[in-house]
């Protein structure tokens, strides 16, 4: 669990300055701001598709051994 968040927020924080340093040089205001939602927002959503990637493979059984019981 703690594996998982460090790296969640050293990704944020990495996307954050990254997107906020390319933001200003396009001239936006609040560039760390918009960079800080627009890595958040990406966070999320690959947090979401991963989820439900992983609840799909659950049900496939190719590649599995079944043992009887």
């Amino acid at each position: 669990m703690a594996k998982a968040v460090t790296g969640r927020i050293v990704e944020i924080t990495i996307g954050t300055l990254v997107q906020g340093t390319i933001l200003n040089m396009l001239g936006f205001h609040s560039p760390y701001e918009y960079g800080f939602l627009m890595t958040v927002t990406e966070e999320l959503l690959c947090f979401i598709i991963c989820f439900i990637n992983e609840r799909v493979w659950n049900r496939v059984n190719w590649g599995r051994e079944v043992e009887d019981i």
